[in-house]
């Protein structure tokens, strides 16, 4: 190992999804990764909200579709009150309105949940450093 993976700081990762099994799996594939920890999960936009707060997430993976407050107004509410806050949107929805309007609300990031294990990593240190990332599906 490299001296500067030994330096690099995790990056702490809050995972937003309905679905508890699709969240315990993405948690599971990150958490293999070194330097990448999942500090939080939520499965709706307001237990999202309630939890950055508490946690302070360096990136926020989030769904689309949730049941209450779903993922674009969950991004919205999040960057009105912290614009520096970074948003990866993982969902099904790979064909317009969602990729744009996701965007201009503010996420850095947009992948499909049918990305592989590397991209989603690629995605989460891409926007970290502040670029945006755009999965090639929807691209």
């Amino acid at each position: 190992m490299d001296t500067d993976q030994i330096n690099q700081p995790s990056l702490r990762v809050m995972l937003v999804d309905d679905h508890g099994v699709v969240r315990a799996g993405i948690r599971r594939l990150l958490e293999q990764e070194p330097h990448i920890d999942v500090v939080a999960e939520a499965d709706s936009g307001e237990k999202a909200y309630q939890l950055f707060g508490q946690h302070l997430p360096d990136i926020t993976v989030m769904d689309i579709n949730m049941p209450g407050m779903g993922g674009f107004e969950a991004t919205r509410r999040l960057l009105s009150v912290d614009g520096t806050i970074i948003i990866v949107i993982l969902t099904v929805y790979k064909e317009e309105p969602y990729p744009t309007r996701l965007l201009r609300a503010g996420a850095l990031g947009y992948i499909t949940k049918g990305c592989s294990l590397d991209e989603m990593i690629n995605a989460i240190r891409t926007v970290y450093f502040g670029r945006r990332y755009i999965s090639a599906e929807v691209a």
